[in-house]
C-alpha cells in the first residue's frame, strides 16, 4: 500500500524506505514516512486484533494456543 491510500486491515505497517513502524487502523490514510517525510510504500508487518474483537474471544483451545469464540465455550460447560 502507498501513502494516501486507505488502510483495509488493522495492523503494524513498515515503511519500505526507512523501515519505520506505525500502527494503522481500518479507514486510516497512510501517511508519508515519519523519518524521511517521503511518499512511500507501506507493508503490513503484523495483523492486530482490536479490543472489541478480542472481547468476543475466550481462553485458548486446550494445547493449541488458538483463541476460540465464546459460543464454543457454552457447549464445553454443558457437557459437564
Amino acid at each position: 500500500m502507498r501513502t494516501s491510500e486507505s488502510v483495509t486491515e488493522l495492523g503494524l505497517y513498515t515503511s519500505t524506505c526507512c523501515q519505520e513502524e506505525l500502527i494503522f487502523d481500518i479507514g486510516d490514510v497512510l501517511c508519508r514516512c515519519p523519518h524521511c517525510e517521503s511518499v512511500c510504500d507501506w507493508e503490513l508487518t503484523d495483523v492486530l486484533i482490536s479490543h472489541k474483537d478480542l472481547d468476543s474471544f475466550s481462553p485458548t483451545y486446550p494445547g493449541s494456543g488458538l483463541l476460540r469464540p465464546h459460543s464454543d465455550r457454552k457447549s464445553e460447560t454443558s457437557d459437564r
